[in-house]
């Protein structure tokens, strides 16, 4: 490929305090995957450089949404950032739906789901981005063979506790939690104490650059064919 182009991957953010640290891991294992690409972070809350700093300063680029669900951020925040650059900025759909395989791998890491599953994901205060959750429980379930029940970390009802009690309930015993979530973050605090074992997040799955390279490549091979 002989245009450079810029790749910015767009993350949340946290006030943990290696809160950079997978996001970092991931960007470069992206960069390793398109080595004609520029790939950068930017952030769009809690940390800098902020997404819209990142995107002022790099030019055109295609700007890829590292969230698990469609909400707030993706549909507004993103776009808006993109569109008050200044530049030619595309934004790719977010990541998640695209890393079933790699909570099955975090679960079969841990020791395997158990007779149940809590799949442990931020929460939204959108429908649209709990059905998306929802939707991963569900594949997780037919794949699984075993009941998956989604729980929120934060924002939304059933909380990861509920679930939990919920699964007990109806006579599970051997419960882990998987948690849907990038890196370790504050919300570990929030599962502690549950008496259930919880498998490790998604992390640098290599999935996880896998997944934004195959967002990205198509985009990559269009801006190559202009050029040309």
């Amino acid at each position: 490929m002989s245009t450079s182009h810029t790749v910015v991957l767009a993350w949340h953010g946290t006030r943990h305090p290696d809160g950079t640290v997978v996001p970092e891991l991931v960007r470069r294992r992206v960069a390793r995957l398109l080595p004609d690409a520029r790939v950068v972070n930017g952030w769009v809350d809690l940390i800098e450089p902020t997404l819209s700093d990142v995107l002022a300063q790099v030019g055109d680029a295609t700007v890829v949404p590292c969230f698990l669900a469609a909400g707030y951020h993706v549909r507004h925040d993103i776009p808006e950032a993109a569109a008050a650059s200044g530049h030619h900025v595309e934004v790719t759909r977010h990541i998640g739906g695209l890393l079933t395989d790699a909570v099955i791998e975090r679960l079969a890491e841990s020791g395997g789901p158990g007779d149940a599953v809590v799949l442990a994901a931020a929460g939204s205060k959108r429908p649209n981005a709990l059905a998306e959750i929802d939707a991963v429980a569900a594949e997780l379930e037919e794949r699984l063979g075993v009941p998956v029940v989604p729980g929120n970390v934060y924002m939304a009802r059933p909380s990861v506790a509920d679930a939990v009690d919920r699964l007990r309930a109806e006579g599970h015993r051997r419960i882990t939690v998987a948690p849907y979530l990038l890196s370790q973050g504050l919300w570990s605090e929030r599962i502690e104490g549950l008496g259930v074992r919880v498998a490790e997040p998604l992390g640098d799955h290599p999935m996880v650059a896998q997944a934004i390279v195959g967002l990205v490549a198509p985009r990559l091979a269009a801006v190559e064919f202009l050029a040309a």
